[in-house]
């Protein structure tokens, strides 16, 4: 799944609706930067006051940044959390690159490594002598090529 990439100003928002939900969740009266001296130390949601000013900090933000709650909450849930993506560890308790991601970058070490250690390898002879990142790219265009070719031939073999 594909979704909007929050910007700088979504994250801002996002930050200062985790601001005022702490401060709501601790009793404290929500208010947007810096309270001034006549702001209420505590929030009572029996009053109407207190009710508009909530009010009229959310609507601020959605304000500011129309949308960032999808971009953010959403793509955290659907797009980075979503097990189909294969982005985050379904196993693991804190926030870690999937299993599959971890092994492709250990790979791209390896090949790396084969490329710029191992003179006269044969993986070198797909593309001749490499001596600087951008034959790395060639080498990877060649592999890719091989790759495809051989899937084309199992195909039609």
């Amino acid at each position: 799944m594909k979704m909007a990439k929050a910007d700088e100003r979504d994250i801002e928002a996002a930050g200062s609706l985790i601001g005022l939900l702490d401060s709501l969740s601790r009793g404290h009266y929500p208010v947007l930067g810096e309270p001034s001296e006549d702001t209420p130390d505590y929030f009572d949601p029996d009053d109407k006051e207190h009710l508009k000013a909530l009010y009229d900090a959310l609507d601020g933000l959605l304000d500011k940044a129309p949308g960032f709650a999808g971009r953010v909450i959403g793509g955290m849930c659907y797009v980075i959390l979503w097990d189909k993506n294969k982005i985050i560890d379904p196993d693991a308790d804190t926030l870690e690159l999937h299993p599959n991601l971890t092994s492709a970058l250990r790979d791209e070490a390896r090949l790396e490594h084969l490329l710029r250690h191992l003179p006269g390898n044969a993986l070198r002879q797909v593309v001749g002598e490499l001596s600087d990142t951008s034959d790395l790219i060639a080498f990877r265009s060649a592999i890719d090529a091989a790759i495809e070719a051989r899937r084309k031939a199992e195909c039609h073999g």
